[in-house]
């Protein structure tokens, strides 16, 4: 495989990973997701392109994250009340 079709190769799986951010990963995975895509960005020698990617994808991931915390939240904070 040459070295264009092994890049072309890990951007449709990047662009793979941030279409299931948005669909009903569970939060591991989109925790595992913001992860890797943080190690992307920390990483030497990428293009300006694979950064905004990497970004963009690590911002699906933690959108994700993000809004099952918050259900997290409202469903202990509804548990609690009843509870009282």
């Amino acid at each position: 495989m040459t070295e264009k079709n092994v890049r072309k190769s890990g951007k449709e799986k990047a662009g793979a990973s941030a279409g299931k951010a948005e669909a009903a990963l569970s939060f591991e995975e989109a925790l595992a997701g913001l992860e890797g895509s943080v190690e992307s960005l920390k990483s030497e020698g990428t293009t300006l392109e694979s950064v905004i990617k990497s970004f963009e994808e690590g911002m699906a991931f933690y959108n994700r994250c993000e809004e099952m915390l918050k259900e997290a939240k409202q469903k202990i904070e509804i548990h609690g009340r009843d509870a009282l």
